[in-house]
């Protein structure tokens, strides 16, 4: 049925991170089963079974809060470059890269530790279960490949190491 080994993959750590742990237990408990993986070599995960992980995965779930921020990480473009589909809680910083439903779907967590207070707060208008039934559907499937592969299109330009160092050397006043 997918082209990919994994429907839905999570490649990150729970440990210590309550509204991750609650958010994939949440679909878990609604009857979404998903792959997981801790994602980093202090998991003892070598760099390339990561990728893999991530190739194999037809979509994959990324959290980017912290406990008092919002932020890009690494598994948002790791996961674009890898050609799933990235479903990511909702993030201003995200939006200010990839555009929401063309290079990637947002989804509101109902479990979600809040930022000013570092309290876990229950929000029952979360929509990861409902997104992630969709995209999983054979109604969504071709509009997840789309966005996969749009969301891809944009890492390679966002992302390209050439066009990194270039902006590094700029800022420092070296250019060659």
């Amino acid at each position: 049925r997918y082209a990919r080994k994994y429907p839905i993959t999570f490649a990150g750590s729970v440990v210590g991170r309550l509204d991750r742990a609650l958010n994939i237990g949440w679909l878990q408990g609604n009857g979404v089963a998903v792959a997981k993986n801790g994602g980093s070599a202090e998991d003892g995960l070598h760099i390339i079974d990561y990728a893999s992980f991530l190739r194999e995965s037809f979509i994959t779930l990324n959290f980017t809060s912290a406990v008092t921020f919002q932020h890009v990480n690494a598994r948002t473009s790791e996961a674009l470059m890898c050609g799933a589909l990235l479903i990511e809680s909702e993030s201003a910083e995200t939006q200010n890269l990839l555009d929401p439903f063309v290079h990637y779907v947002p989804f509101k967590e109902t479990f979600h530790i809040d930022e000013g207070t570092g309290q876990l707060t229950i929000d029952p208008s979360g929509d990861l279960v409902d997104k992630v039934r969709f995209y999983l559907s054979e109604k969504g499937r071709a509009e997840a490949e789309k966005i996969a592969r749009q969301g891809h299109a944009r890492a390679m330009e966002l992302f390209d190491g050439s066009k990194f160092w270039a902006n590094v050397f700029g800022l420092a006043g070296l250019i060659w």
